[in-house]
């Protein structure tokens, strides 16, 4: 046991030495802020909302500790601004519409709590360098129904490194550990705010894996320095998605043989993300030549939010896109370059010279186009033709 304690005092006081290299006004770095939400029928003394903020703090330090032990060389940083109060517009039965009407709610709350919030900070969504740790509070501190409690995390914007995010959970979790216990939770749904999805995304049990972002009951962390701050690791996709994040990780970087010993295909990892936030977060404003966008007969088709795709996601929905709408002209571009239609790129087919197939063959596979070429060159005797695979002849 004096062993066991010697080992988290040691990484304790590791920890800090490292995190206090940690700085929340670093350009461009992601910062949580902690924050107390209190609807318009809470009553709270300053000396009780202080000594409130100063328990979530202590949680977010345990938070943090437990990201530098999963990442080693990294872990997100805290705001020196930890007793935020934002009141909110209604009484807290207000905001149960989340789930009795839930299309109608966020329209008549004009987004909910973490929109107040943000709005509060005179943050908006596109811009926004912070992820938000709120603490919802009720009347008298009381235990909301457990179908009917604030238990969620998720980027604004969609995929890692696009922004800021949101957690929002319930007092009764940082008080009395309902309905579930606050550490984990908060670990557990920082890992959304940080762009991260659940194990069972990419083929895990849900609720028997031992990453932070399951739901296994074995994942738990105690309330002071704990000796098993083990408890609890990240799958290899989820050491890839974080090491995107350059917002909240910069000093992170995800290695092959350390993270993904079995050398598992990241491809997932890169189509599964996050989806952006509603036009309740705010609306999200088009800016040119950023991240993905799509063109039909020289008319721009996509959507604003397409801007927060990365590369291969783009490729894929172009891919699909080509597919389904063969004969309009289609172009698209990743960060104001054009990699769809692409001379070069893919399966070509020429016949005397001339260029026959079309520019959705680019998409093929070596495997397609080899077979594509024979079947062409059996059906056509008498033509004069040459197969092109990423601009490399292959046939005759």
């Amino acid at each position: 046991m004096k062993r066991s304690r010697l080992l988290g005092f040691l990484f304790f006081t590791l920890f800090m030495v490292a995190a206090s290299g940690l700085s929340a006004s670093a350009p461009q770095r992601l910062v949580v802020l902690p924050v107390l939400f209190i609807p318009k029928d809470v009553k709270a003394s300053e000396q009780q909302l202080k000594w409130y903020a100063d328990q979530l703090q202590s949680a977010l330090k345990l938070a943090q500790m437990k990201y530098w032990a999963l990442l080693e060389t990294d872990t997100f940083a805290i705001s020196d601004d930890i007793y935020n109060f934002c009141h909110g517009s209604y009484d807290s039965a207000n905001y149960d519409l989340l789930w009795t009407r839930p299309k109608d709610a966020r329209k008549i709350l004009k987004g909910g709590p973490e929109k107040e919030v943000l709005d509060w900070n005179h943050d908006n969504r596109m811009d926004s360098r912070t992820v938000y740790v709120i603490v919802f509070m009720r009347p008298n501190n009381s235990k909301p129904p457990a179908d009917k409690r604030f238990a969620w995390g998720t980027t604004f914007n969609g995929p890692p490194n696009t922004g800021g995010g949101f957690v929002i959970v319930e007092m009764s979790s940082l008080l009395f550990e309902w309905p579930q216990p606050f550490r984990s939770q908060v670990v557990h749904e920082l890992g959304h705010a940080f762009g991260l999805v659940h194990v069972n995304v990419f083929g895990y049990q849900q609720r028997n894996n031992e990453s932070i972002m399951s739901y296994d009951p074995k994942i738990t962390f105690p309330q002071s320095v704990p000796s098993n701050i083990t408890s609890g690791n990240l799958n290899p996709e989820e050491y890839f998605m974080l090491s995107m994040n350059k917002l909240a990780f910069p000093n992170f970087h995800y290695i092959e043989s350390k993270h993904n010993p079995q050398h598992k295909s990241m491809r997932e990892a890169m189509i599964h993300t996050l989806p952006a936030c509603d036009s309740t977060m705010g609306p999200v404003k088009y800016k040119p030549n950023i991240g993905y966008e799509v063109f039909t007969n020289g008319k721009l088709v996509s959507a604003p939010a397409y801007m927060f795709w990365n590369r291969t996601q783009a490729e894929e929905n172009c891919k699909v896109y080509v597919t389904q709408n063969p004969n309009p002209k289609i172009e698209c571009r990743y960060d104001g370059v054009n990699f769809y239609p692409l001379p070069g790129k893919g399966y070509e087919v020429f016949t005397n010279g001339k260029l026959v197939s079309t520019p959705a063959y680019m998409f093929w596979t070596r495997q397609q186009a080899d077979d594509n070429c024979k079947v062409y060159v059996k059906q056509n005797p008498n033509l004069k033709i040459e197969c092109r695979y990423d601009g490399v002849k292959f046939y005759p």
